[in-house]
């Protein structure tokens, strides 16, 4: 490939889902990042149906990153017809994609 191809990977944050896990009254949600300097924990918020949610963020191991969330806060309204999660580092919108093994 050729030299931009190699600068624009460098550049571009990578954030992506690895699984899902049903802890009873929470879930967890382990993600997996990559071209971020040094992330701090407290720099990321999830928001559900734009409005900032409680989350607590964990560093798993190196380059992976635990979201818990209590289910009573992924409740949505009836006339809602799915529920839309964001998540934020530093008020930037991340964008999240499922993990595809190589």
């Amino acid at each position: 490939m050729g030299i931009l191809y190699n600068v624009k990977n460098l550049l571009i944050k990578k954030f992506d889902c690895i699984d899902l896990y049903d802890k009873g009254h929470k879930i967890e949600i382990l993600f997996k990042y990559k071209n971020f300097i040094l992330p701090k924990e407290s720099g990321f918020e999830l928001r559900v149906q734009n409005k900032k949610t409680a989350a607590k963020f964990r560093k798993a191991k190196l380059n992976h990153l635990v979201m818990e969330v209590d289910k009573a806060d992924l409740v949505f309204q009836e006339y809602e017809p799915f529920l839309k999660l964001n998540l934020y580092y530093n008020n930037e919108k991340l964008w999240v994609k499922k993990y595809c093994r190589k």
